[in-house]
């Protein structure tokens, strides 16, 4: 497989644009693909910056997809699909970043695969990834189910086009967000065959089941040359660099020198996912989780938000020249050490890329 055939859409939202541009050139730098540039809802002097960096590249394109407010995730990427017609659909988040060649990897894994993704966030644990059965939501982190069933994720995703549409056009499911209720009957009746049904599902979720049905191959790969922050674009404009639900919390971040945070952090996280409603859900819904369901969704919530909050400060003080926060301690050592790694990485390519950025 040529991946200089592949044209990857990058969709940028507002306020993310000065941050998240400066990794352009690392993407061009190791892949060998093609770029559309996609501004949704971005501000004029965002929309001008992407412009430019478009006009230094013939593989970067510019599409203005909305200019009155932010189309939905799974709307951008409904439309974007339907003007593509090239033999894969490509994607990836904004917030990724290359810092070596990947590429030649993609490349063997697209020869036995219709749809291929990797990119999981930097902040993800083991219990992240993998979906019960029991479980009732269906989350952009999960990748395998716990049969062992590869369901893909959205950060960075190629699909075999011509399958996707068949599927996309026969059952009129699309990326978008669905609930239970919004799916149509037949649709619903797959996802009880495959014992996939859930209250409901992320991002291109509903579209799995269906193309696993009609054969579809999932490929997962973890990359190590690519590195996904997650989450940066939904924390974007917010201001501070680490969220604190409550005392529990303090205690394990600020006192004993984190030393107590991961067992303290994990009872936080059981407080709060019997107490908080998640994001998304009725009350009765939320109580309808399972026990560790709770728990594991709550801790995702706090890994992604100071995960996206460390790297949206960090990022705004490497450009000013202003002091860099201290890392988030995020109660799972694996994760914080690829955090570390990242915002190395980071500043690597801003001394690469951006020398006038560098402070």
């Amino acid at each position: 497989m040529n991946t200089a055939e592949l044209q990857f859409n990058i969709i940028y939202t507002p306020y993310t644009t000065r941050s998240l541009s400066m990794f352009i050139p690392s993407l061009l730098e190791w892949m060998d693909s093609r770029f559309r540039i996609v501004a949704n809802g971005c501000s004029p002097s965002e929309v001008q910056m992407l412009r430019e960096i478009c006009a230094g590249s013939d593989r970067l394109e510019f599409l203005m997809l909305s200019e009155e407010g932010m189309m939905p995730h799974g709307d951008a990427l409904n439309w974007l699909h339907a003007h593509t017609d090239s033999k894969w659909f490509c994607y990836m988040d904004s917030d990724v970043i290359a810092t070596g060649p990947f590429m030649d990897k993609v490349s063997a894994q697209l020869d036995e695969s219709d749809v291929f993704s990797s990119g999981i966030p930097l902040w993800h644990a083991p219990e992240d990834i993998v979906l019960p059965k029991s479980f009732r939501r269906m989350q952009g982190s999960h990748i395998w189910t716990d049969d062992g069933t590869c369901i893909g994720c959205d950060y960075f995703a190629i699909f075999n086009n011509e399958k996707l549409t068949r599927i996309m056009e026969s059952s009129g499911i699309g990326f978008q967000i669905y609930r239970w209720d919004d799916i149509p009957i037949e649709t619903q009746q797959v996802l009880l065959e495959m014992g996939m049904d859930k209250t409901d599902y992320d991002t291109g979720k509903v579209l799995t089941p269906l193309l696993l049905k009609q054969g579809a191959r999932y490929t997962y790969k973890n990359l190590d040359n690519l590195k996904h922050l997650g989450g940066f674009s939904a924390s974007a404009g917010e201001g501070a660099a680490f969220i604190y639900r409550g005392g529990f919390d303090r205690l394990a971040v600020d006192y004993f020198g984190g030393l107590l945070a991961r067992p303290l952090l994990y009872l936080a996280d059981i407080w709060y996912g019997q107490r908080r409603v998640a994001p998304g859900l009725t009350q009765a819904e939320h109580n309808a989780l399972p026990f560790a369901e709770k728990r594991i969704l709550e801790s995702r919530i706090r890994k992604r938000l100071n995960t996206a909050r460390y790297f949206n400060v960090m990022m705004g003080a490497a450009i000013d020249g202003t002091e860099a926060p201290g890392y988030p301690i995020l109660g799972h050592r694996p994760a914080e050490l690829r955090l570390v790694d990242a915002a190395r990485c980071i500043r690597e390519i801003i001394a690469r890329h951006h020398p006038d950025k560098q402070h």
